[in-house]
C-alpha cells in the first residue's frame, strides 16, 4: 500500500496501523526519507490527539521505545517535527493553551527522559517552540529545558527570534521579567563556553533581556554570555 494513503486515513484507521508504522520506521531497508515520513506522521497524529485531549494512536510506551531505538539524527527529525506541529498549530484560530498542553504533554510522556539521549539536533529544534508561543513563551523554556544542549546556533533566528515581524522586532515579544528569565536560561543552556559559535544578534537578545528586567546583568549567565558577544 502506497505510504503516501497513510495520510488519508482516519484516526481510528491509523490506530488499526501504527504497529506497522512503528515497525516500518526501524526498518533500514526504507530510505531515511520514507523512514522521517512515517515518524513525523506518527508525532504529528500523538500531537494532534493529546490536543483534542485524547491518547495517540499507538502504545505511548511503544511510541518512546522507538524514539530511543532510532539513531541520533533520526530522533533530532522527529524533534524537528514537533516543532513544525507547533508553527502550523499555533494560530488565531487554535487556542495556544490547548497547544501548549499537547506538546507538554507529550514532552513527558512520549519523548525520552534519559540525558543520554539529548544532541545538539534535538536541543535545535526544540529551540525554535517557545517563538511560536509568545504568551506561553516563559513555561514552554521550562517545558524543554532538560532536553537543551549547546548546539552551532549561527542567529536567533534558530530561536525564531531574529528579524522583524510585521515591522518590529521579534525580539520585542521579550516584554516581562519572566520571559527574559526564560530567554537567558534557553541562550545559557544553548550557546556553547569559548570556541563555541555566537548567534548573531545575541547582543540585541542581551540588551532586550536587561530593558525588560533590570537585575540581568548581575547574573552569571548574563555576564558569560556578553563576554562572548563581545568577542
Amino acid at each position: 500500500m502506497p505510504l503516501l494513503c497513510i495520510a488519508v486515513f482516519s484516526p481510528v484507521t491509523f490506530r488499526l496501523l501504527a504497529d506497522k508504522i512503528l515497525g516500518r520506521v526501524a526498518d533500514a531497508r526504507l530510505s531515511r526519507k520514507t523512514r522521517h515520513f512515517l515518524m513525523s506522521y506518527l508525532i504529528n497524529g500523538c500531537l494532534w490527539a493529546y490536543q483534542q485531549k485524547g491518547t495517540p494512536y499507538a502504545p505511548i510506551l511503544q511510541i518512546q521505545q522507538r524514539l530511543r531505538s532510532i539513531d541520533n539524527e533520526l530522533r533530532a527529525l522527529a524533534a524537528e517535527a514537533v516543532h513544525r506541529h507547533v508553527a502550523s498549530a499555533s494560530s488565531p484560530g487554535v487556542p495556544g493553551q490547548r497547544v501548549f498542553q499537547a506538546v507538554e504533554r507529550f514532552l513527558r510522556e512520549l519523548w525520552p527522559q534519559e540525558l543520554s539521549l539529548r544532541s545538539p539536533g534535538i536541543s535545535n529544534a526544540f529551540a525554535q517552540i517557545p517563538s511560536e508561543m509568545p504568551e506561553k513563551f516563559a513555561i514552554a523554556v521550562e517545558a524543554i529545558r532538560r532536553f537543551l544542549v549547546p548546539f552551532d546556533c549561527w542567529s536567533m533566528y534558530e530561536y525564531g527570534l531574529g528579524g522583524d515581524r510585521d515591522g518590529r522586532p521579534r525580539l520585542a515579544m521579550i516584554d516581562n521579567q519572566e520571559k527574559a528569565q526564560a530567554l537567558l536560561s534557553l541562550l545559557h543552556s544553548t550557546v556553547g563556553d569559548e570556541g563555541s559559535v555566537v548567534p548573531d544578534e545575541l547582543t540585541d537578545a542581551l540588551d532586550q533581556i536587561r530593558a525588560v528586567w533590570r537585575l540581568a546583568d548581575k547574573q552569571a549567565a548574563f555576564r558569560r554570555l556578553s563576554a562572548l558577544a563581545r568577542r
